[in-house]
């Protein structure tokens, strides 16, 4: 079936089971298609909640991102459970809580993957957000990062979540990023205009734009090359 475009908005019932790579280059609107996903759905769930693993930034600077983005959360903050793997790393004073959890070394993915495990205690998770992958290979080598996305995937196709990893492009070398793309189930690729959701066999492309408080999108009218936006 054709991924559609009212689909965007629909990220945790598309691909619940399953791993999503959310990819694009360093002048991409990577950082706020993930606001909108996490945003959207926390406004149009009742339930289920979101963990936010953030590599480089903390509880209170992610929450930041998402308002200049005009993506206001805090009425969903019960739901947003967050791990943060930089604060203590940084020499940074914390404060744990209920909602967030600080990992000691993010080069320790077993203590990273038991923060999730905690978090997903808590309640039932549609959705686990890692941002940035790039940053777990700072941490760790690519077989190890790699065997973190994998579980995670395994986990998200066991209690039926959508697990998306985001990653910019050009950091790391093209092996790091075709081993990433192949630990996840699917990619959308997301460019200044438009957006590529890429199967195992097809690609469907959008044109798109931020609209106040939601995105909006249509079928792109230009063909684009499947093998090129993988390349």
């Amino acid at each position: 079936m054709a991924f559609r475009p009212e689909d965007l908005g629909r990220l945790r019932e598309v691909f619940a089971g399953k791993g999503l790579l959310v990819s694009g280059g360093i002048s991409s609107p990577v950082e706020q298609f993930c606001c909108y996903s996490v945003y959207n759905f926390l406004k149009t769930s009742k339930n289920e909640k979101v963990i936010w693993v953030a590599a480089d930034d903390s509880y209170e600077k992610v929450q930041r991102i998402f308002s200049d983005y005009g993506y206001n959360i805090k009425p969903y903050l019960d739901r947003f459970l967050f791990i943060d793997l930089i604060s203590l790393k940084s020499g940074a004073e914390v404060k744990e809580s209920e909602r967030v959890k600080y990992v000691q070394d993010p080069g320790n993915l077993t203590e990273l993957a038991m923060a999730v495990s905690e978090h997903m205690e808590t309640g039932k998770v549609g959705m686990i957000i890692m941002y940035l992958m790039n940053s777990l290979l700072l941490y760790n080598e690519l077989p190890r990062a790699l065997e973190f996305a994998r579980v995670m995937v395994a986990r998200a196709f066991e209690k039926k979540f959508v697990f998306i990893g985001a990653a910019i492009e050009g950091e790391h070398d093209e092996k790091a990023h075709i081993g990433i793309r192949l630990a996840m189930d699917a990619l959308l690729e997301v460019e200044e205009t438009h957006l590529h959701v890429v199967g195992a066999k097809d690609m469907d492309s959008f044109s798109y734009s931020f609209e106040k408080d939601g995105l909006k999108a249509e079928r792109a009218k230009e063909k684009f090359d499947r093998a090129k936006i993988l390349s």
